[in-house]
């Protein structure tokens, strides 16, 4: 800076100060800017750097401040004043803080109040938890020692009461003192003490007193109990009641002196009454014997002669009065004992004579009385043995009898015996008497068994207990029942526990009797959850419930909800019957066995027809004819091959079953034929749900991505995916459909239908329901979906001629779908794909085994066999044949299992002649159906070989009017191939008329010779499409005469 014009240079700024500005304004530097208080600028000019900024400035550390502006040094706080940083001034040290290096709060044990620097000690009798708190200890506790931050509470036995103690006084004896005491508490009560530091109180011990202190509430200590007194709740008293001592210290209870003794003078004892005195006990004194009684020393009472004795002083004792005399009451002496009068006696110490009781004699020898024999009677005593009297003829008595009398009722005097017997059908009772026995009650004269519904359990001619008294509409088996345990219920009603015969359910043996709740006897093919349940329910696989009326319904094998689970080492046939893994094993290998031969055959037939006639037209016709009738026979025995997993157990003839078991390959299931269960115990209906969906869903999509890579086999493989489709979508769509069907039984527990092992209130069925729900939207109803979009894109193509459209390319890939079917049918496999999976899939959604799903399944055959009846939509009027019986043969199949499974011939025996019959109906159908399915099939050939012979035929009746019928037969057609044309010879003919005709050959549009091709075409194609027409009239004919 330069406070000077016209100077030569500038000045740097003193201590204290300094200049920021870097020479934008001269009037700026004509002095420097002061430091701000608090702050210090040592520099004195020497170093211009040290001035060129406000940061130059530097704040006054803790403890020092400035506190004008410009300081070049700052000033060091008075002692026991502090500061901080860049103070301006000083001021005292706070509270609870140590300021003598620094400003820190005092720790635990020490405490400032802010007139020192530091921090001082916590005293004793004081806690310190740090900074500025200083508190003195509470009444109840105390602290020792210096520098602590809490206070301890005075132990139990010790207390204080002012606050600020470093120590506890020791509790009072008197007086109690528990943890933390500030006043000792007095004992409070007579039977309390409490010695010096007690901690607590201190009951009086049994049989000692408290003692000590100035009142009841402030005992110190207890005294044994002395003798003579009683101590009870720390208390002492005196045994001075009447009778009462003690001889014992530390007695609790005064005793009471005993009979024949009294108290001493002191009272700690006992000492016995004298001679001629006596006590009862609990008397101060004895009382002495009066009226000539005595007594001997300790006695309880005076003694006095019994009735029957007199006093001999000379013995000083009672003895008994001489035989034949008596005493009422004790005498002085012997003479006091009275004789008996004449006729009377007395024992030795009688107090009267007696004489002998009605029935009885005197017996001098014996000196007693005894009893007059049978068959006499004294009404009195008899002095001896004359007096007993004989009874009067047809009288009698027992020993003893004062009377006779006749016999009692029911009973006959027996003259042989001399005793009374009973009548016929009574007994000796009990009691000696005649009654009726148990089981029997009297009626008229004469005992008589209890009715039924009644009984009597005990002897006597009261009437027969009612069984309804005790279980309403009960009866009995038998008569005469002895019971009530005897009283059932009759045949059709059961006991229901509750009192009362109930109405039996269908599904209880009808003609059993007895029956209670637990012990139902259930008919085959019904099955209940336990013994306690009377929901009777059938049973979906009737074969597999044997009934009766155990715990166990099941038939061998079977186990689980309806019997519908297999046990281990058995699994389901086919029929949902559990076998034994050997068995089914067994089933697997002719399965297999059928497997192979089906297949042999299949390549027989193709290896004749090939050899037979090689690349024909008629070849390739017949190809094309199995081709389309096997898919119709293929349908038929895949719908039958899949009832008895759709209705489970279905009723049908032996062999008949056997033969469905054996064409399950047609069902493309191999859970049908392949017993899972003896391979893995744990599988379930879950992973057949899996395995019948998974893979068919990876095959197609491998078909798919394989006809995308290879352009040239799309075709192959779109028609694979469609023909993996068609085969399996049935089976899916049984399986698909299983999910969602659940049964709730009478427990209150679910389980699905198709299979009892798997719980549906289990918390991973909703996975499964929604596996389910997508399954159905992709096989039931996408496939179909699909075929139907399909064919409706093509359907232009389709509904053109049926030879036209066989050349057509585009329509190669889906040929499958339309082939067998009519133009105007182009949507029928659609149709049939419906009827196929109501037939399965749908079907199996009804109750399984029920009459209701038979009888779906009945009206389903009949709607489609008339469908396919009227509607005709096969091209081949053949296969129209065979469609309508074969799905005829599945009427036939639903009509016989309803009628055997409601009728008689359902618990027909094997070998019956009903059984046979229906088997042989049955096979014999479907053995026609198959060869007629093959005769029709190879039988076209014989009308190819004589279509030409019928065109000349046809065109014979426009041209040879003239011809007699006779002559019109002689006609023979010889039909040769000759280079791609047809020759036809005439040979035989007679025409008397000398008449000439032409013949035209249907076939020569399409056999014509290359040179004669240029010439088919105006009139000539309207005569080809006359002769094709006539030829198809033609074949439609031979069709009728088929049928």
């Amino acid at each position: 800076y330069q406070p000077s014009s016209n100077s030569a240079s500038c000045i740097t700024c003193p201590a204290g100060q300094y200049q920021p500005d870097k020479a934008t304004s001269a009037s700026l530097h004509t002095s420097c800017i002061l430091c701000s208080p608090g702050k210090k600028l040592e520099d004195d000019g020497d170093d211009v750097s040290k001035h060129d900024a406000a940061d130059d400035c530097d704040s006054c550390g803790p403890g020092y401040f400035s506190s004008e502006s410009g300081t070049s040094e700052c000033t060091e706080c008075a002692f026991g004043e502090v500061s901080g940083a860049g103070a301006s001034s000083c001021g005292s040290c706070p509270a609870g803080y140590d300021c003598s290096s620094g400003t820190t709060p005092c720790p635990t044990g020490k405490y400032s109040n802010g007139d020192t620097d530091g921090c001082e000690d916590c005293p004793p009798g004081n806690r310190c938890p740090g900074g500025a708190d200083k508190s003195q200890c509470l009444e109840g506790t105390h602290q020792p020692n210096s520098t602590q931050s809490i206070c301890l509470p005075c132990q139990a036995g010790k207390y204080q009461e002012e606050p600020g103690k470093a120590s506890c006084a020791d509790c009072l004896a008197g007086y109690f003192c528990p943890k933390r005491t500030v006043n000792p508490v007095e004992c409070g009560s007579v039977a309390l003490y409490c010695p010096p530091n007690s901690a607590g109180v201190q009951p009086a011990s049994e049989g000692h007193y408290t003692s000590g202190g100035t009142t009841e509430t402030t005992r110190e200590s207890q005294v044994e109990c002395e003798v003579g007194h009683a101590c009870v709740g720390g208390v002492k008293r005196t045994c001075n009641g009447e009778g009462e001592y003690s001889d014992l210290t530390g007695s609790t209870i005064c005793k009471s002196s005993s009979e024949g003794n009294k108290p001493n003078y002191e009272r700690d004892g006992v000492e016995q009454c004298p001679a001629n005195t006596f006590s009862i006990g609990g008397r101060d004194d004895c009382s002495p014997c009066k009226d000539g009684a005595f007594s001997q020393p300790g006695s309880s009472v005076c003694q006095k002669c019994e009735s029957g004795q007199f006093y001999n002083s000379s013995v000083t004792s009672c003895e008994l009065c001489p035989k034949n005399t008596f005493t009422i009451s004790g005498v002085s002496d012997i003479s006091g004992c009275e004789a008996c009068e004449n006729g009377w006696h007395s024992q030795p110490g009688s107090s009267a004579c007696e004489k002998c009781s009605t029935g009885q004699f005197y017996n001098e020898s014996s000196t007693s009385c005894e009893l007059c024999p049978k068959n006499t009677f004294t009404i009195s005593g008899a002095g001896n043995f004359s007096g007993c009297n004989a009874c009067a003829a047809g009288e009698h008595s027992l020993e003893g009898a004062g009377y006779c009398q006749v016999c009692p009722q029911y009973m006959a005097f027996n003259a042989t015996t001399q005793e009374c017997d009973c009548l016929n059908s009574f007994v000796m009772g009990k009691d000696g008497t005649c009654t009726c026995k148990a089981g029997e009650t009297l009626m008229g004269t004469a005992c008589q068994p209890c009715e039924k519904a009644k009984w009597k359990s005990k002897e006597g001619v009261t009437s027969c207990n009612l069984c309804t008294e005790s279980l309403e509409d009960s009866t009995t088996k038998n008569f005469g029942s002895t019971s009530n345990s005897s009283c059932i219920c009759p045949s059709g009603t059961f006991d229901n526990l509750d009192g009362k015969c109930e109405v039996i359910e269908e599904g209880v043996n009808p003609r059993a009797s007895g029956m209670t709740l637990t012990t139902l006897d259930l008919e085959p093919e019904f099955w209940r959850t336990d013994p306690s349940s009377n929901d009777i329910r059938d049973c979906p696989v009737s074969e597999a419930c044997v009934g009766g009326n155990g715990t166990n319904y099941c038939r061998k094998g079977h186990a689980g909800p309806y019997c519908n689970l297999c046990v281990d080492e058995y699994a389901k046939d086919p029929f949902m019957l559990c076998k034994s893994c050997d068995t089914t094993g067994a089933s697997i290998a002719y399965t297999i066995i059928f497997v192979l031969a089906l297949a042999c055959l299949a390549g027989g037939i193709y290896y004749y027809v090939k050899k037979k006639v090689e690349d024909s037209e008629g070849n390739r016709y017949i190809l094309k004819r199995l081709k389309n009738g096997g898919k119709i026979i293929f349908t038929g025995f895949q719908i039958t091959s899949a009832l008895p997993g759709v209705v489970p157990a279905m009723p049908l003839p032996k062999t008949f079953k056997k033969a469905v078991s054996f064409v399950q390959v047609f069902n493309i299931d191999v859970f049908q034929f392949v017993s899972a269960g003896c391979f893995s115990a744990g599988f379930n209906f879950y992973h057949r749900l899996l395995a019948a969906t998974i893979p068919i869903i990876i095959i197609c999509a491998m078909f798919v991505v394989a006809g995308r890579r290879n352009s040239d086999s799309r075709s192959y493989f779109f028609n694979c995916t469609l023909a993996v489709l068609y085969l399996t979508l049935p089976t899916i769509t049984t399986t698909v459909f299983g999910v969602f069907s659940s049964d709730t039984l009478d427990n209150d527990r679910s389980f699905l239908r198709v299979d009892y092992s798997i719980d549906c209130d289990d918390e991973a069925r909703w996975f499964w329901l929604f596996y389910g729900v997508i399954m159905a939207l992709a096989f039931p109803i996408g496939v179909p979906l699909i075929f139907f979009f399909i064919l409706y894109t093509k359907r232009t193509r389709i509904m053109k001629d049926v030879e036209e459209r066989e050349k057509d390319e585009e329509l190669t890939n889906v040929a499958f779908l339309f082939e067998p079917y009519k133009p105007e049918f182009w949507y029928f496999e659609v149709v049939e794909t419906g009827r196929r999976l109501m037939m399965t899939g749908v079907l199996s959604v009804i109750k399984p085994g029920s009459f209701t799903q038979l009888s779906w399944g009945l009206f389903l055959s009949i709607f489609f066999t008339v469908i396919l009846a009227m509607l005709a939509p096969y091209n081949d009027s053949r296969d129209n044949k065979i469609a309508v019986l074969s799905s005829a043969l599945l009427i036939l199949v639903f009509l016989m299992s309803s009628f055997k499974s409601y009728t008689k011939v359902n618990r027909a025996e094997e070998g019956s002649y009903d059984e046979i019959g229906m088997d042989v109906l049955l096979m014999f159908s479907y053995a026609v159906l198959i060869v007629l399915f093959f005769w029709l099939a190879f039988h076209q050939k014989d009308d190819m070989s004589v279509s030409a012979t019928t065109l000349v035929k046809n065109s014979l009746k426009g041209s040879s009017n003239g011809l007699s019928k006779s002559e019109r037969a002689k006609a023979q057609v010889e039909v040769e191939e000759v280079e791609g044309e047809v020759e036809i010879e005439m040979t035989d003919i007679k025409v008397d008329d000398q008449s000439s005709f032409e013949v035209e050959n249907p076939m020569q549009n399409s056999r014509a010779r290359p040179e004669d091709k240029g010439q088919s075409s105006g009139s000539d194609g309207g005569k080809e499409r006359e002769d094709k027409k006539r030829f198809e009239d033609e074949e439609d004919d031979d069709d009728e005469d088929d049928e």
